[in-house]
């Protein structure tokens, strides 16, 4: 399964749980001020003109209340499903590092960290990719990584001042941001 599968897999799925995220959310909102509104309905009907004002109150109470509720439902089903989503790209990275293109994203990966930091920068990857990696580039200085990764590489220049991280989970992580602001403004729209 390559990159690009592996994103249009993820996009499919973003928009799959945003949609069902929205819904949801949708629907609990409504159902909570129908809700109050049927309670503040009943009170205005049984009171008398002294208690309008009383009722007004309680009806702006009651749905910044259902508002609160609606968004805290909400906000929960976003976190849950965004766990989630995080959970099935794990598990699909951890299917894709065992196949020839995560061999050559790595390869690539760690070119890209020479490129920017030096032939003579020291190169960190999974321990799973150690023997191949000294293989196919005998003359970088690689080493296991001590914090365990699911894949990609990691790198530190020469004088230790400066450093690329280009493990599979920070790739994510970035990613992981641009669709929350995504998913973020959407909702808000």
């Amino acid at each position: 399964m390559s990159l690009e599968e592996i994103e249009r897999h993820i996009k499919r799925e973003e928009k799959e749980q945003v949609n069902k995220i929205l819904s949801e959310a949708k629907a609990k909102y409504y159902s909570i001020l129908s809700s109050s509104s049927k309670t503040v309905e009943k009170i205005r009907a049984d009171n008398s003109a002294k208690m309008k004002a009383e009722i007004s109150r309680i009806l702006d109470t009651e749905t910044n209340a259902a508002k609160a509720e609606a968004e805290r439902h909400y906000n929960l089903a976003f976190s849950d499903k965004i766990k989630e989503i995080s959970r099935n790209i794990k598990s699909t990275l951890e299917s894709f590092v065992a196949t020839e293109s995560y061999g050559k994203l790595l390869y690539s990966l760690i070119k890209r960290a020479v490129d920017e930091l030096g032939q003579d920068s020291t190169i960190y990857v999974n321990e799973r990719d150690l023997k191949n990696v000294q293989a196919k580039f005998p003359d970088l200085a690689v080493k296991s990584a001590k914090a365990e990764f699911i894949g990609g590489a990691k790198a530190i220049s020469k004088d230790g001042f400066r450093s690329v991280d280009l493990s599979l989970e920070d790739i994510l992580r970035r990613r992981k941001d641009v669709f929350t602001a995504k998913l973020s403004q959407r909702i808000l729209r």
